[in-house]
């Protein structure tokens, strides 16, 4: 589908910008990173290994070795490196995205503004330059989504909708891709659905003990409807751009 194909050009304009508290923009790209979306080749404890949050994995296998914790899966950590759980769905055909980032902007006055990434690698170092070499070399697909904020000192649970044009709490700029293409960290390439075929959606947060349950839904010209979900902490990166 041509509309969906992409050049570097076209890749280095994935910029997500939030509008800041005081207009000026939080800026936000992909980065690479990748893991096999095959479930038979990623068990879910191989899922905890590549995500990055080997101590909280490594925890849970000792406990579970104990025989003391089996509803340790149950408390966010594990349940957002499970690729059953955290997913987004096109056309009938599933994207894992286990791992899940937040980058937040605060005035103190104004609504807060925040990028979510929920993606199926890392981001480097915790760190993002502004840049879309910011990432893993193993990233395949991903999304992200601008929000602003019905608090202004935090992402505040509640629903949002996908509204382009306002500086109300919402969600803005949406960006969902797959099949990236990732050298030296830096994306090439993608086939990428963005607000030129997002035509309405909303986003669903829920948040407890640190532990966040992200609902959202769009629907597209081309593509029919998107759903998706993320269960797991949202590590929180550092805009350095």
């Amino acid at each position: 589908m041509n509309i969906r194909q992409l050049t570097l050009l076209s890749i280095l304009l994935l910029t997500f910008t939030l509008s800041s508290c005081d207009n000026e923009p939080l800026e936000g790209e992909f980065s690479s990173v990748t893991q096999n979306p095959t479930e038979d080749e990623n068990p879910n404890n191989q899922d905890g290994d590549n995500d990055g949050d080997d101590d909280n994995n490594d925890d849970g296998d000792n406990q579970d070795d104990n025989g003391n914790n089996d509803g340790d899966d149950n408390d966010g950590n594990d349940d957002g490196n499970d690729e059953n759980t955290s997913n987004f769905t096109i056309e009938s055909t599933e994207y894992p995205t286990p791992n899940g980032y937040i980058i937040s902007d605060f005035d103190g006055t104004n609504n807060s503004v925040h990028a979510i990434y929920l993606i199926n690698g890392t981001l480097i170092n915790n760190e993002f330059y502004g840049q879309g070499c910011d990432f893993s070399n193993d990233l395949t697909q991903g999304a992200i989504f601008n929000i602003r904020s019905t608090s202004i000192s935090n992402l505040e649970a509640g629903t949002y909708e996908y509204e382009l044009s306002t500086f109300e709490s919402s969600l803005n700029e949406t960006n969902i891709s797959t099949n990236i293409i990732v050298s030296d960290n830096c994306v090439t390439g993608s086939d990428s659905i963005s607000e030129n075929q997002i035509t309405s959606g909303s986003m669903t947060i829920q948040m407890t003990n640190g532990v966040y349950t992200l609902n959202y839904t769009f629907e597209t010209n081309d593509f029919g409807t998107i759903i998706g979900t993320y269960v797991g902490e949202l590590q929180v990166a550092e805009d350095l751009s």
